[in-house]
């Protein structure tokens, strides 16, 4: 996966484009080279050339949005009285 900040894997085998990190998408994501190959030989690329270039600010805000979202869920979870550490901690199956 693209991990901003720490050295990329040399020759992977395998790229997963998790959450809002995806070349199809957004310029400039780790890795990016190895899909441009791929898309380059798939007969879509002119097909996800213009997916990209219809992605705007809509779009790109709708993502930051979700994000904080999601971050704003998570500092939550980890957070609360009861979460998957604190179940985990005390050794009980309990659910959530």
């Amino acid at each position: 996966m693209p991990t901003e900040g720490k050295e990329p894997v040399r020759e992977p085998k395998l790229i997963h484009y998790n959450l809002f990190s995806k070349p199809w998408c957004y310029d400039n994501i780790q890795y990016e080279e190895y899909y441009w190959q791929c898309a380059q030989n798939s007969g879509y690329l002119a097909v996800i050339l213009d997916y990209k270039s219809r992605y705007g600010e809509e779009n790109r805000e709708s993502d930051r949005k979700s994000l904080e979202r999601m971050i704003s869920r998570a500092e939550e979870i980890a957070e609360a009285k009861e979460n998957f550490r604190t179940v985990f901690n005390e050794g009980k199956e309990r659910r959530l």
